[in-house]
């Protein structure tokens, strides 16, 4: 069975389809050919991955547009509103324009999710597995509220499964992102506090975080209102403290000595500044 790029494409869209029959039909199939179509799936998976970091480059033009766009369409409201009732602009003028621009730039968030992300996004929780946790914050960052409210629950189950093997898995924006709602979660505001999240990042950042992140992470648990969050605040700062200890390369390293005249080399300490008698010396054995 050779499945083209298109072809999966379309199985991904059948599988979050609202019409039942073309949905079981897709299931049926993906489940009878998953062995052979998940390798596929997540190679396209990877892809999209790549693409959303070549577009987190790409923000800072995409809000420059925003900002462009945004005043062409307020202008243009205004002149149709001026001619259609200019009495009553007049008077609202300055409300409208505001309520316009806040409007605009909100249907841009509410965009409803393709069934090609919602069925990517089941088969990434299917799998268990942390590897696409950057594409995950990666669409978070896009603000959008429906895929937000899809890819969170589905984000920090994955964050759980984080370990140290996954060291470099995650970029610096997706680091920086954690530390951001780590902050936001472990605050002394009730409403916004969080302490299975909180609890999961800290878990998280243990494992992958480096010295950048002990400013927040000690800064977290200072403001928790939880004695877990707290405590689990510094055992994520004594296991960074901890790896990076046992990560640090030997300062001592061996080098080959003078030769005291025998024929078998000696070594060396690389830092030493004093002699070193013969016999104290690590000799590299005869090769024959």
């Amino acid at each position: 069975m050779k499945l083209s790029n298109t072809d999966i494409d379309t199985l991904l869209t059948d599988l979050s389809s609202k019409y039942t029959e073309k949905r079981e039909k897709a299931e049926r199939f993906y489940s009878e050919n998953k062995a052979a179509i998940l390798p596929r799936i997540l190679s396209m998976i990877d892809r999209d991955m790549q693409t959303f970091q070549r577009l987190e480059d790409m923000k800072r033009n995409i809000k420059v547009l925003e900002v462009i766009i945004s005043p062409i369409a307020v202008l243009m409201l205004y002149w149709i509103l001026s001619e259609a009732i200019p009495s009553l602009y007049e008077l609202y003028s300055v409300p409208i324009c505001i309520a316009s621009c806040i409007l605009f730039l909100y249907w841009f968030r509410r965009i409803q999710p393709e069934p090609r992300q919602i069925s990517i996004l089941q088969i990434i929780e299917d799998l268990g597995s942390p590897q696409f946790v950057g594409l995950l914050i990666d669409m978070i960052n896009e603000r959008n509220v429906h895929i937000v409210n899809r890819v969170e629950p589905i984000l920090y189950r994955q964050i759980l499964l984080i370990d140290r093997s996954h060291i470099g898995l995650l970029k610096k924006h997706h680091i920086r992102y954690l530390q951001e709602r780590l902050m936001f979660f472990c605050g002394r505001n009730e409403k916004t506090f969080d302490k299975p999240k909180s609890l999961a990042i800290l878990r998280a950042l243990g494992h992958i975080g480096d010295m950048t992140v002990m400013k927040s992470v000690a800064t977290a648990g200072a403001e928790s209102l939880s004695p877990e969050v707290r405590e689990a605040a510094k055992e994520c700062m004594r296991t960074i403290s901890k790896r990076i200890r046992e990560e640090k390369p030997r300062e001592t390293l061996l080098r080959a000595s003078e030769n005291m005249g025998g024929q078998e080399e000696l070594l060396r300490a690389a830092n030493a500044h004093t002699d070193t008698q013969a016999e104290t010396l690590l000799r590299i054995p005869n090769q024959e």
